[in-house]
């Protein structure tokens, strides 16, 4: 019974962490948008947002190995 529980759990972990995923995806496409309306001196502050987001999905992504 404790198997399937971890095993539960550890579906249930990859699911948040798919959502997280996802979510990273959704703030970079949106922030890469978003660039073209920005003046040009204002797109160095979106290009930082945008590695940022980069550096999330990649976290979750290596956690999502581990998992």
């Amino acid at each position: 019974m404790e198997q399937g529980t971890t095993e539960e759990s550890r579906r249930g972990y990859k699911e948040a962490i798919d959502v997280g995923l996802v979510a990273e995806i959704e703030s970079i496409l949106y922030y890469l948008e978003m660039r073209n309306f920005v003046p040009d001196n204002e797109k160095s502050i979106i290009d930082k947002i945008i590695e940022e987001e980069r550096g999330h999905y990649t976290k979750l992504s290596e956690i999502k190995k581990i998992v």
